[in-house]
């Protein structure tokens, strides 16, 4: 067994763990949704607490999309950083950190494109265009 063996059996089971963690986010959070819906369908009594309630979740997405942007621009800034820590916990090796380098510009599209699809949508853009609100 040589020095490197142990590092590389330890790495071979953090795949389970992150499958397992996916698993419970995939079951968990869309439970989390339905107990807040129900929570809040227990709290409207009338049509204005339901506007109130719209104003209030409108201003927290955009909360929600002014972290997430900051954040994607902190990831694509600090690229060169990311690769270093990802290196040095072993998740890029050590023949794979020039290719990550490069990886920047693919990664600042698609997550830009992420950006735009999901959070931002395309109800949001199209109000945008029309003049509405969305």
């Amino acid at each position: 067994m040589t020095e490197h063996e142990p590092q590389q059996q330890a790495g071979r089971g953090g795949w389970k763990r992150w499958i397992g963690l996916a698993v419970a986010a995939a079951v968990l959070l869309p439970l989390a949704g339905v107990g807040m819906v129900a929570v809040l369908h227990a709290f409207i009594t009338d049509s204005t607490e339901v506007l109130k309630l719209q104003a209030f979740a409108t201003k927290l997405h955009t909360f929600g999309l002014a972290v997430q942007a900051l954040a994607i621009a902190l990831v694509i800034g600090r690229w060169k950083a990311l690769v270093r820590w990802a290196s040095v916990r072993g998740i890029v090796q050590p023949f794979e950190v020039d290719r990550a380098l490069a990886f920047r510009g693919k990664a600042a599209t698609f997550l830009l494109l992420y950006l735009i699809l999901i959070p931002i949508g395309p109800s949001r853009i199209w109000s945008l265009f029309t003049g509405t609100t969305g």
